[in-house]
């Protein structure tokens, strides 16, 4: 089941990164489809994304073949970005008012689907404003690329704040949709360690999105090689026996 549901998340990313205003349905097609046929060449993960998405950031197809190194070291790179507003965009359609939602493509999935939720709303962590006036140490473990949504249930005047000492590798983005009676409009704010945010415009419906977006979450070190790596004589022979690694069941 959750290898089924990991596809279907990574289906979803596609689709959603197929909108004209982000990368499109070629770039998209061709993001999905890229591979070397060179093996010492041949790219895993998300270094395939980072090529490709620096259309996000740049607003210009590549017109040649260039290498790009991997930022290891911030999160603050076009992969993690793109996750996160993915993740606003999935929480956005949980906003029933089409009008009520945030304008801006990056926050919303493609036009056919923004009625349909991908995720089922009503399993999103939510906190009722009729019954708390507040909640604090609110949080949820989070490996690699994995994302929590909390709701906050219509108040009026909220204010969100992260801890200091908040993993600074779990990026947050705060969704607050619009307000019909005040004629405020839906927006997305990013939070981080120490930062906090009021809210104002009524009652409002509001999301909190978090995605771990470690820089360096798909690289094996030598302290995970024990749990991932096991000593195999398997397609080894003359100088490798006794050196070489097995990966797998």
């Amino acid at each position: 089941w959750n290898s089924r549901k990991f596809y279907q998340i990574h289906a979803m990313f596609l689709t959603y990164l197929a909108q004209p205003e982000l990368l499109g349905d070629d770039v998209t097609s061709a993001l999905q489809n890229y591979q070397s046929f060179e093996d010492v060449n041949v790219p895993w993960g998300r270094s395939a994304y980072d090529y490709f998405l620096q259309i996000l950031e740049t607003g210009e197809e590549p017109k040649e073949f260039q290498t790009v190194t991997m930022d290891i070291e911030s999160p603050q790179n076009a992969f993690a970005t793109a996750l996160l507003d993915y993740r606003v965009a999935i929480a956005a359609q949980c906003i029933a008012d089409p009008t009520l939602r945030p304008v801006e493509a990056k926050y919303l999935m493609p036009s056919q689907l923004r009625d349909r939720p991908f995720w089922d709303c009503t399993s999103y962590r939510t906190f009722w404003s009729a019954q708390d006036s507040s909640a604090e140490n609110v949080s949820a473990e989070l490996h690699y690329g994995g994302a929590a949504v909390f709701r906050l249930a219509a108040p009026e005047g909220a204010t969100v704040s992260l801890a200091k000492d908040a993993d600074a590798r779990v990026r947050t983005k705060v969704l607050a949709a619009g307000s019909k009676s005040t004629g405020h409009v839906a927006e997305v704010r990013e939070l981080g360690p120490g930062e906090s945010i009021s809210l104002e415009g009524g009652a409002r419906e509001i999301f909190v999105v978090q995605v771990n977006v470690d820089p360096a979450g798909e690289l094996i070190g030598p302290s995970e090689r024990p749990q991932l790596w096991k000593r195999s004589t398997y397609r080894c022979t003359g100088s490798c026996s006794g050196k070489a690694w097995w990966a797998g069941a």
